[in-house]
């Protein structure tokens, strides 16, 4: 069997269930405790930890028992919901088609409901994830086509036209003048992304200047990982720093590696965050 080796996200949630088994509480090896990472995939970690301790295999068969337990949902689902196709005519490559759309609308469905809508809607619908909606809209609009009503058509084009326009609407929160390189973000978006960015930048001036990523992670009260070490740090640095990638880019003591520091516009947008958390 090929070797388990949890890295980045499936590291965090490696070490919180072990903590959670071994010493009864959901927190850090540092023993600070979270409430961001939601805690219901790491407690169903924790179940197999507890019986056969800090082993990988209770884990690794529980993901393959959850892979294709969702798999065999997403077929049965995709059938209710057009089977009637299959029966109108069997074999049809459009039908086909729209199974497969259905089934990976689902599979994100799903997947993002167990793993981020815990986190709150914000998390739930960040970019990277609402973009595995697009076969969702296809499909909804597949079967308003394929049911030869211009009625069900009708509405299936007005669906998909909102669907994928009322993601925009929250960008009138903030005023036009200030779209300049921030269009589509929100107030809380905006601020969350200025917050990790300059918190980003923090974090690798400490480690430009002390060449300890120890440092530069007790220096920040929101450290860059919580797992460094899982996620190989020093490794990764190691490449990065002889390929001049990333902040060893240019003169790094300079930000030349995050020119938009100099922007204007950013720089303000940074003070008025500094004045709010005030």
């Amino acid at each position: 069997m090929i070797p388990v080796h949890p890295v980045s996200d499936a590291a965090a949630y490696d070490e919180l269930a072990w903590n959670l088994a071994s010493r009864g509480a959901y927190e850090w090896n540092n023993g600070d405790v979270t409430a961001y990472w939601p805690v219901g995939t790491a407690f169903i970690y924790s179940l197999p930890y507890r019986l056969l301790g800090h082993d990988y295999a209770g884990a690794a068969f529980l993901n393959i028992l959850a892979g294709t337990g969702v798999l065999a949902l997403i077929i049965v689902c995709s059938a209710v919901q057009i089977g009637w196709l299959w029966v109108r005519r069997p074999g049809s490559p459009s039908h086909d088609a729209l199974v497969l759309l259905m089934g990976s609308g689902l599979l994100f469905v799903a997947v993002t409901a167990i793993g981020r809508v815990s986190l709150g809607p914000v998390a739930g619908t960040a970019p990277r994830y609402l973009s595995l909606m697009i076969p969702m809209w296809l499909a909804v609009y597949m079967a308003a086509a394929l049911s030869g009503r211009r009625l069900v058509m009708f509405a299936g084009t007005i669906c998909v036209v909102v669907l994928a326009v009322s993601s925009y609407v929250s960008i009138f929160e903030r005023s036009p003048t200030d779209w300049p390189g921030t269009i589509g973000l929100t107030r809380t978006n905006l601020d969350s992304v200025l917050h990790y960015g300059t918190n980003k930048t923090a974090w690798a001036d400490v480690y430009l200047a002390t060449g300890s990523w120890e440092a530069a992670q007790t220096a920040l009260r929101d450290f860059l990982h919580p797992n460094p070490t899982g996620s190989h740090f020093d490794d990764k640095f190691r490449f990065l720093r002889e390929r001049r990638l990333s902040f060893f880019a240019g003169e790094p003591g300079n930000g030349d590696y995050m020119p938009w520091k100099a922007d204007e516009n950013f720089r303000r947008l940074v003070a008025d965050l500094k004045k709010a958390e005030k």
